[in-house]
């Protein structure tokens, strides 16, 4: 994939650079693992592909809104984990999108990767 096997956001959604890693916001940030970047192959040496995910990291005291990575990284995103809350809703997001993630807490978002042609019929409801 042209966006590589990870990436790292700061809470705005822009890439992390050399100064983002020494300010204060270094302590909340996002990092996207692309699942169709994977290096190592499965069992039978086929290239092994996933779901992307991204994960969002608020180190800070309260609650930060963070703004998810554009389309590139992925069309669709939707709550795996919550951290904070007793019951994870699964709530979709769009690119560009903004999540409120409460202090202390992490977020684990999931890009389904899409279904290969000639997947059974109720594949892709079974992903969901």
């Amino acid at each position: 994939s042209a966006v590589g096997d990870i990436a790292w956001f700061e809470p705005g959604g822009n890439h992390m650079d050399e100064d983002s890693w020494a300010n204060g916001y270094a302590r909340s940030m996002m990092v996207f693992l692309n699942g169709q970047s994977i290096p190592e192959p499965d069992t039978r040496g086929q290239q092994t592909l996933d779901d992307h995910f991204l994960v969002i990291f608020n180190g800070h005291h309260d609650v930060l809104p963070f703004v998810l990575p554009g389309e590139e990284y992925g069309e669709r995103w939707v709550t795996m984990l919550d951290t904070f809350a007793q019951e994870v809703e699964a709530k979709e997001f769009k690119p560009n999108s903004k999540v409120k993630a409460h202090g202390r807490s992490v977020v684990v978002l999931r890009c389904p990767r899409p279904l290969p042609s000639g997947s059974p019929a109720g594949a892709a409801a079974a992903r969901r």
